[in-house]
């Protein structure tokens, strides 16, 4: 499928300027020493977009810069963020998907999204990401790589390699199987000096 209709523009390009306010009681989200914050922040943005017959790409830029009251050393900060995704199809049956996501922020949800991060601290991230999916008679199949970035109060790089297949049963049903091999390395953490590599296996499977 295509990441724009068809009927798009083959080159186009969009931007945006937003400013907003924030209030909150607990900028820090500590269970003590509470401090309320009020963040100003001024962001602008652009989006381009490719369009043609057998490749479809877009590339967004934000680039973000905000105010707190509650920091008086550091009170400035500047949040950028990056994601491009591009994909080619060379027939029918075959195509390839590369995308990359890069940002930079405070917010404990865009670094954990579990919740189980506490406090407020910033992070750097990226994720890229490749695929190739071939439709082979009735069966489609995928194989995939993605690496994951991330620095904050600890490093962590991981890898996972993928391959999964599908098909349909009938007219009603489908199955489809998977393998994955992850591969991570962490060093630092918040609670002490750590370091440690970990693997692991994964084969899924559905009707």
């Amino acid at each position: 499928m295509s990441l724009i209709p068809l009927d798009a523009p083959r080159l186009s390009f969009s931007s945006t300027v937003s400013l907003s306010e924030e209030y909150t009681d607990n900028f820090h989200l500590t269970e003590r020493g509470r401090v309320e914050n009020f963040r100003t922040s001024l962001s602008a943005s652009g989006t381009a977009t490719l369009n043609y017959p057998n490749t479809q790409g877009s590339l967004t830029t934000r680039l973000s810069g905000s105010h707190d009251s509650a920091n008086d050393d550091d009170s400035y900060s500047f949040f950028p963020s990056f994601t491009g995704t591009l994909q080619h199809t060379f027939n029918p049956r075959m195509r390839l998907v590369v995308s990359d996501t890069y940002v930079r922020d405070d917010d404990p949800y865009l670094s954990d999204s579990t919740g189980l991060r506490g406090e407020r601290d910033t992070f750097s991230r990226n994720t890229f990401s490749i695929s190739f999916s071939w439709l082979i008679d009735i069966v489609q199949t995928q194989v995939y790589y993605r690496n994951s970035l991330f620095f904050g109060d600890e490093q962590t790089m991981s890898h996972i390699f993928g391959a999964t297949a599908s098909m349909p049963v009938g007219a009603l049903y489908s199955v489809s199987g998977g393998y994955e091999f992850t591969t991570r390395d962490t060093t630092g953490d918040s609670t002490g000096d750590f370091s440690g590599q970990t693997f692991a296996h994964r084969v899924f499977g559905s009707v």
